[in-house]
């Protein structure tokens, strides 16, 4: 059980992580779109496996 929270602990961090990296892509203004892309298909696939958790 312990292992369990530990894990949803470090996948919500992660998920903090990304959200505030999606923030500052789109603070400053980054035009490259493979960059973007990457962020993007990061959260998204981060997305499941925090419902899942």
């Amino acid at each position: 059980a312990r292992r369990a929270g530990v894990a949803c602990v470090a996948r919500s961090n992660v998920a903090v992580v990304l959200f505030f990296l999606l923030l500052v892509v789109r603070r400053t203004g980054v035009v490259c779109a493979a960059r973007r892309v990457v962020l993007l298909r990061a959260f998204w696939l981060l997305v499941p496996a925090l419902h899942a958790g």
